[in-house]
């Protein structure tokens, strides 16, 4: 959403980030729900070209787009037990992620870092990657 949007200070970085992905230098996947964010935000902008451009875009970027199963949405109801003031649909993406075998997500969303298993990487990391 950085990226796409307006000027802000996580701009650059999340381009830096998504340049990484598309260069192939980094690897990366998404789930279902990523992309629904990315249609409803700015649908409700009021900027629906925009959101189809957007979500072109970022699945010819990260083309490997998981599923949101029954699995993952159980998951997603016992982490909103266990955490406090965790978005449901962060827990959503942190559940997809655990059910998934996979480590790390790039967010800038620190209530990542209270979950068990999950190592959150800031965008910010890669303008100082070489």
């Amino acid at each position: 959403m950085y990226a796409a949007g307006e000027s802000h200070p996580h701009k650059d970085p999340s381009l830096a980030f998504l340049r990484r992905l598309a260069t192939g230098s980094l690897r990366g996947v998404t789930d279902t729900e990523v992309l629904q964010e990315i249609l409803y935000r700015f649908w409700a902008l009021r900027l629906k070209a925009k959101a189809i451009e957007v979500f072109d875009l970022f699945v010819t970027t990260v083309p490997t787009v998981l599923p949101v199963t029954k699995r993952d949405m159980l998951r997603a109801k016992a982490l909103l037990a266990e955490q406090q003031d965790l978005p449901p649909r962060d827990a959503v993406h942190a559940a997809v992620l655990l059910n998934n075998g996979l480590k790390s997500i790039y967010s800038y969303d620190r209530h990542f870092d209270r979950i068990p298993g999950i190592l959150r990487v800031e965008p910010e990391h890669f303008l100082l990657d070489k």
